[in-house]
């Protein structure tokens, strides 16, 4: 499984796995935990484990009339999850665009980082940008992306998965670096006010720094 695919996978588990992070538990355990039937989870456990996300082991204790099972996270997958948990052991995957942003995402300490992380692979376009940012996660999704051709990136959005999963909307701002540029030297204040506010995701250029600066000088 490539690197988009397990953070795929994580992100669409990312409650039960949060809570195996805490500590070792059994499916009856997360039910009481998480807002999921029985049988939900123990099949996302099961596609888990599968993949070396998870491992359980029995215990002694009896649980619905079985030996109780434990599932906990593999140590070989510790690695991604510390990413998640604060940009981590990045030596240990490689951090192209995609999966840089996706970790980004998920690492700003929001309650609707996972929704961001399931728009931006849902509209992998997005990942052709220079510059991906964020505006507000409030009560909506909205994005700055800056890069050369606004058009086709936005003719490729959709919003009907989040929606459908989420019930949340979204909004992307998409311009020029030029187009920007061009909006702060007259004073527009739509340019200047989504520069101020932007979180950058993705900016190896440090566009947003230097767009700030500009403002500042003007």
């Amino acid at each position: 499984m490539d690197n988009i695919e397990e953070l795929r996978l994580i992100i669409n588990n990312w409650e039960i796995i949060k809570a195996l992070l805490e500590k070792p538990q059994s499916p009856i355990e997360l039910v009481e935990k998480i807002d999921q039937s029985l049988a939900r989870i123990s099949q996302r456990l099961k596609i888990l484990e599968a993949y070396g996300i998870v491992s359980w082991s029995k215990t002694n204790e009896k649980e619905v009339g079985k030996p109780r099972k434990v599932y906990s996270i593999n140590k070989e997958a510790l690695f991604i999850l510390d990413l998640f948990q604060g940009m981590g052991n990045i030596s240990k995957i490689t951090m192209n665009k995609e999966v840089l942003s996706l970790i980004r995402a998920l690492s700003y300490h929001h309650k609707n980082s996972i929704i961001l992380a399931h728009f931006l692979l849902e509209n992998n376009k997005l990942f052709h940008s220079d510059v991906i940012a964020i505006i507000n996660l409030d009560s909506m999704i909205e994005l700055l992306i800056i890069c050369k051709n606004p058009e086709q990136v936005k003719q490729g959005i959709s919003n009907e998965e989040i929606r459908k999963i989420y019930n949340m909307d979204s909004k992307v701002f998409c311009y020029k670096l030029t187009e920007i540029i061009e909006g702060i030297k007259k004073g527009d204040l739509h340019f200047i006010g989504l520069v101020k506010v932007a979180i950058p995701l993705y900016d190896p250029n440090n566009y947003i720094q230097k767009l700030r600066e500009m403002i500042n000088n003007e």
